[in-house]
């Protein structure tokens, strides 16, 4: 019988943190992209989503008026170093990407989600919850998109990923991709995440949270659903 190291779970990272199954193991096991009419409205190719939705397999969401359960507070790349956060619960318009960073390590580091209401955030909280009663720290955390019809090093060819970490250390801001977007195609171009260590201002902790801002790109037409998410990291 193989050793539990722990669980990975994807969330919405607004207020309601509502749970984005993985593997097909629940009823809404996507982020949906859309254009500026929301559910349903395409984003035009060239250009970035103005919508992000947490969707089924039929890319439904859960509540479909906006600022329902499902939405996510969006955020567009504007260029290599803005971010237009807008939508539920509320945006704050465009802004550079380091003064999108506003959450603290404290409450990071003992694996307590922030309050999103009313501040700037993410699309995506991570969150790594070690085995048993276990205490670690976490190194060489990193997310990506992929082809799935190929493998986890070929990047998607419909779409265009980009994010940015929203910071967490309370010190610096993640040095590897600092204040910038960062193109997340296949796994040897991740996004890198700051590691959860001493250094970085972390005790050991049971639970581990990240942050991540995403925006697609459509480079084609049609329903673009042939590449997949993936996060890997080490603990120690």
């Amino acid at each position: 019988m193989g050793k539990n190291f722990g669980t990975i779970r994807f969330r919405n990272a607004r207020a309601s943190g509502q749970l984005i199954s993985q593997l097909g193991s629940g009823t809404y096991d996507y982020l949906g992209f859309f254009g500026t009419g929301g559910y349903q409205s395409a984003v035009e190719i060239g250009s970035y989503q103005d919508t992000t939705i947490v969707v089924d397999s039929g890319g439904t969401p859960q509540f479909t008026p906006f600022g329902g359960l499902s939405y996510c507070t969006n955020n567009k790349f504007i260029d290599t170093t803005h971010v237009r956060i807008s939508g539920a619960p509320k945006g704050v318009g465009t802004v550079l990407i380091t003064k999108a960073n506003k959450f603290s390590a404290l409450n990071l580091a003992a694996g307590k989600a922030p309050d999103f209401i009313n501040r700037p955030s993410g699309t995506l909280l991570i969150q790594y919850t070690a085995s048993g009663v276990a205490k670690v720290n976490t190194f060489n955390a990193k997310l990506y998109a992929y082809n799935k019809n190929l493998t986890i090093v070929d990047g998607p060819t419909d779409v265009t990923l980009v994010g940015f970490e929203i910071n967490a250390s309370g010190k610096a801001f993640n040095l590897a991709h600092s204040g910038v977007w960062h193109a997340m195609q296949g796994r040897d171009n991740a996004l890198l995440f700051l590691d959860h260590s001493s250094t970085n201002g972390y005790r050991s902790a049971h639970t581990h949270l990240w942050v991540a801002s995403l925006s697609c790109k459509a480079n084609s037409v049609g329903i673009l659903n042939d590449w997949n998410i993936a996060f890997s990291m080490q603990f120690a």
